[in-house]
C-alpha cells in the first residue's frame, strides 16, 4: 500500500489502515488483495453536518454563567430542530382500545470518537 491516506466515501473521514474502518462514521472496508481497490463491507448514508451559533457575553458568564449556559444550549437546540425534523423517521401505531394513536420518532446520528473536539 502507499503512504497516501485513505478517505471514507461516506463522510470524508480517514480510514484506519489496520482496522479498515472509518475513524469518523464507522463504515467498514475490505481490502481485496487481487485487485488494488477497496470495496464496501457495510454502507452507511453520508453524514450531514448542521451548525448553530449563540453569542455569550462575558458578563453573563461571570454572573450566573451556569443558568445562562443552560439557556444558550436550549436556544442552540431550538435552532437545530429543523435539521432534526428533516432526518427524523416517524411511525404511527393506532391503539383502538384507548382510541389514540402513538407516534414514534427516531433519528440516527454519527458520533465521532473524539466527540467533535
Amino acid at each position: 500500500m502507499t503512504d497516501k491516506k485513505l478517505r471514507c466515501v461516506c463522510c470524508g473521514g480517514y480510514i484506519n489502515r489496520h482496522t479498515m474502518k472509518c475513524e469518523y462514521c464507522g463504515t467498514e472496508y475490505v481490502q481485496n488483495i487481487d485487485i488494488p481497490t477497496i470495496r464496501y463491507e457495510t454502507f452507511q448514508n453520508p453524514v450531514k453536518e448542521y451548525t448553530a451559533c449563540e453569542l455569550v457575553a462575558d458578563e453573563y458568564l461571570v454572573n450566573g454563567g451556569e443558568q445562562f449556559m443552560e439557556n444558550a444550549l436550549k436556544r442552540l437546540s431550538e435552532e437545530m430542530l429543523p435539521a432534526i425534523v428533516e432526518g427524523m423517521e416517524v411511525k404511527a401505531e393506532r391503539d383502538p382500545i384507548y382510541h389514540e394513536t402513538k407516534l414514534y420518532g427516531r433519528i440516527k446520528m454519527v458520533i465521532p470518537k473524539d466527540k467533535g473536539r
